[in-house]
């Protein structure tokens, strides 16, 4: 599998395994020329000016999108809970987003890039609903089950009664961060209709759900503010800038839901 990595953004106590681990290279990488590979990244990095990285605009949206919009947030006002962390619908232009994610599988970015230039592409692939529930093959375990998934967007869920296996959301969001915008979720789709849709032919925009997780995440979770607030943040286009992307040939995964039960015993008192 191909992939992309802003290796220059990631720490060194990450960069490292990540390429020794997670890649494959010919001969094997040793620590050193890991270091070095990520040192380079990290001082074009450095050498940056400091990014004010202000929110994409809003563009507007066709009749055709508007209605997708209101039916994307009717689906979801009538779900248990509402519409939740989700704000409302937006229309911009990828590139100028923040991004936490700092790689992308080139070959799952492929699988949305067919007919990018259609019309209806965004809505159909950016505001999706529901995705198919697959067969999930299981090995039961004394305390436990695994099952085989065919991705890893997968969690174990608890309604309040029962436990389920879902899937996460199939649609594209981003959320707010300070004067920023982070893409919290889609980062394939992004990639792919940036990659092949040409912007001084036509508009590249996605449809995005608008909404509150990322802005809690960023605002809890010290590391990830220090990435998307930073004076240099990454951003969706930076993984067409071959300053500052690695293309990396990543190793095979699959992937496993492992639950595992135990009852335990507590003193209680």
């Amino acid at each position: 599998m191909r992939g992309k990595v802003l290796l220059g953004w990631l720490p060194r106590d990450q960069a490292v395994p990540y390429l020794q681990n997670e890649c494959i290279f010919d001969p094997p990488l040793t620590a050193d020329r890991a270091e070095a590979l990520w040192a380079e990244k990290k001082a074009i990095v450095d050498a940056l000016e400091p990014r004010l990285a202000p929110s994409p605009a809003t563009l507007e949206m066709t009749a055709a999108e508007r209605e997708v919009a209101d039916r994307f947030l009717a689906f979801y006002r009538q779900r248990p809970g509402g519409l939740g962390h989700i704000r409302q619908v937006v229309k911009l232009d990828p590139c100028g987003l923040v991004v936490h994610q700092l790689g992308v599988n080139l070959d799952r970015a492929n699988e949305y890039a067919r007919h990018t230039h259609a019309a209806t592409w965004s809505a159909r692939n950016c505001l999706a609903t529901e995705r198919p529930n697959p067969q999930l093959n299981m090995t039961i375990l004394p305390n436990g089950w695994d099952l085989s998934l065919p991705h890893g967007e997968f969690m174990l869920a608890f309604n309040g009664q029962v436990f389920g296996i879902v899937q996460g959301a199939p649609h594209v969001s981003v959320s707010a961060a300070e004067r920023r915008t982070v893409l919290w979720a889609g980062y394939h789709r992004c990639y792919a209709r940036v990659a092949t849709v040409n912007p001084a032919a036509m508009d590249r925009s996605v449809l995005a759900a608008l909404t509150d997780e990322g802005t809690l995440a960023v605002a809890t979770n010290q590391a990830l503010r220090d990435l998307v607030l930073a004076e240099r943040p990454p951003l969706l286009s930076d993984f067409f800038d071959e300053r500052f992307f690695m293309e990396v040939q990543l190793r095979p995964k699959r992937y496993e839901l492992q639950i595992r039960v135990k009852v335990a015993q507590i003193n209680a008192g």
